[in-house]
């Protein structure tokens, strides 16, 4: 596919740069300086994280930043690509995240995608949830999807259900794991929701509408061991 190859042109010139591919994560790549008397490996001095065509990057200091830059533009220079940032100034968002720096910490927060869905879905004027599904004697199963041809499966048919179980997977996988077990459930019936299983995923976006505020924060937690959802004030 195009991003594949993609994925393995951009990796190869990463590489002709100097930079080392991570073992763990295959999008991450690390570049170190010359290892000083009696070190094994050098430092740290630059790291590239991609995703498709967007790179993040974390540099030690401006000249590396420069000396990278003028990598790239040689790297790139028979290509159409023109120009290169020569300011990056301090990471604010990020494949649709924002990013707040903090004393110690980081937090990742999806309002603004948050707050598109509640507008897309028309959840603005719905009252909010205080958890991610129902509580209800009778969950959700097969059992609730709609027979061929009835009329539930018409109406069911015109409701964007995929695309919103989609989006809130987007959501959950980054910044909301507090919705991750209740949109993965849903996701099971997507190949025939029901109108019981489009009620729950609206349900979900009233929860996220409830609390909008809450981020995820990495940092020095006080318990080891625990990234909390912490509430910022709205």
């Amino acid at each position: 596919s195009a991003s594949s190859l993609w994925a393995e042109k951009l990796g190869s010139d990463l590489e002709e740069l100097g930079f080392v591919k991570s073992k763990v994560d295959p999008a991450l790549f690390v570049r170190r300086g010359k290892p000083l008397d009696g070190e094994e490996r050098g430092k740290i001095e630059c790291i590239i994280s991609t995703y498709v065509d967007d790179c993040l990057v974390c540099v030690r200091d401006e000249a590396t930043w420069e000396k990278l830059i003028e990598d790239m533009k040689n790297q790139y220079k028979d290509s159409k690509v023109k120009t290169f940032s020569s300011d990056p100034g301090p990471l604010t968002h990020a494949l649709g995240m924002h990013v707040i720096r903090g004393d110690g910490w980081i937090e990742l927060s999806h309002e603004d995608a948050i707050n598109n869905l509640i507008d897309e879905y028309g959840v603005r004027k719905m009252p909010g949830k205080f958890t991610p599904l129902a509580s209800t004697k009778t969950p959700l199963t097969k059992a609730d999807c709609p027979i061929a041809y009835s009329n539930e499966e018409r109406i069911m048919k015109n409701k964007p259900y995929r695309r919103l179980i989609g989006q809130l997977l987007h959501i959950s996988g980054y910044t909301r794991w507090d919705i991750r077990y209740s949109v993965c459930f849903l996701a099971r019936f997507a190949n025939n929701p029901g109108k019981k299983h489009w009620k729950a995923a609206i349900h979900i976006l009233q929860y996220l509408k409830q609390t909008i505020h809450l981020h995820l924060r990495f940092g020095k937690p006080k318990n080891k061991g625990y990234l909390p959802l912490v509430k910022v004030k709205g």
